[in-house]
């Protein structure tokens, strides 16, 4: 397996690349920092938490009603 040595262009093109997503990752931590977008993301949490209680409680609901009945058979 030879490694062959990168072009210039693909050397400068990776280093680019490279550049723009430290720019980009710096970016966004800064605007993470910012109050409105901080409670956009509490925003967000919240409705993906709801999201995931309707989505799971009905299984809850029907396995405690099942507990229940099975328990006041005994």
């Amino acid at each position: 397996m030879s490694d062959s040595p990168k072009s210039v262009k693909e050397f400068f093109g990776d280093v680019w690349k490279t550049f723009l997503d430290i720019a980009g990752q710096t970016a966004a931590s800064s605007v993470a920092g910012m109050p409105a977008v901080q409670e956009k993301i509490e925003e967000a949490k919240t409705a993906e938490a709801k999201n995931v209680l309707w989505n799971f409680f009905p299984v809850v609901a029907i396995g405690v009603i099942l507990f229940v009945a099975i328990k006041s058979f005994k």
